[in-house]
């Protein structure tokens, strides 16, 4: 299996409440990610980190290419790029291209998710899938 049949497995089998994270292990903070959830209709909301959480002085960003992709400018600060999809392989498929090629991380040895479930408390959520580990589940490249 390659890395996006890899992550698009994983992500098909999250429930209500839960969601992926896809980073770029650099060994530096932050890393660059991208992330998704389904939606309660079924389609998969999708964001990959913008310039104001990852600035471009420290991490490339090609707008060009999220926008050809159909990825939706952060209209705010604290916002990041969004678009929605059909599928967990079409979300799949954009979290990879979008750290990939809009956000120039190209080594893809160096990918990872992680995956959780939205806070259900103030304390915050919970590890959904702690088998993983470090809580992380390494995609192949």
């Amino acid at each position: 299996m390659d890395q996006q049949q890899d992550l698009a497995v994983t992500m098909s089998v999250l429930g209500h409440r839960q969601f992926v994270v896809v980073q770029y292990l650099t060994g530096l903070d932050p890393n660059p990610y991208a992330q998704a959830a389904p939606e309660p209709d079924g389609t998969w909301y999708c964001e990959v980190v913008s310039e104001h959480f990852l600035p471009l002085d420290q991490w490339p960003l090609d707008e060009q290419h999220l926008q050809s992709c159909g990825w939706e400018a952060p209209e705010r600060p604290g916002e990041n790029w969004a678009c929605a999809v059909a599928t967990s392989d079409e979300a799949a498929a954009r979290l990879i291209d979008a750290l990939a090629r809009g956000r120039a991380c190209g080594d893809p040895g160096m990918l990872a998710c992680e995956i959780g479930r939205w806070p259900s408390d103030p304390d915050g959520g919970e590890d959904a899938h702690p088998w993983y580990p470090q809580g992380r589940l390494a995609l192949a490249a």
